[in-house]
């Protein structure tokens, strides 16, 4: 049972060091820690808007419909081929 303990003791002190020089380093360096949500947000908007600046900063959009045999959204006026009969 102190193996135990002792090994969860380790484990906490580890990632509380850990956490405390991630901070101390953020502090120094002035710069704020990015969640992966964010990442990924800035990331998309990254992607959008250099595929915006290739068209000319002209967004492309193309309205959808929904497939009567499975429901998928396709481009209006395009069969789906989902294979569903």
């Amino acid at each position: 049972m102190t193996k135990i303990l002792f090994t969860i003791l380790v484990v906490v002190v580890v990632w509380w060091m850990f956490k405390t020089i991630q901070r101390r380093h953020q502090q120094m360096t002035g710069t704020p820690r990015e969640s992966v949500s964010e990442r990924a947000a800035r990331s998309a908007r990254e992607a959008v808007r250099a595929t915006m600046e290739k068209r000319g900063n002209a967004p492309v959009v193309e309205d959808l419909e929904p497939c009567p045999k499975c429901g998928a959204y396709v481009p209006k006026g395009t069969e789906c081929g989902c294979g569903k009969g």
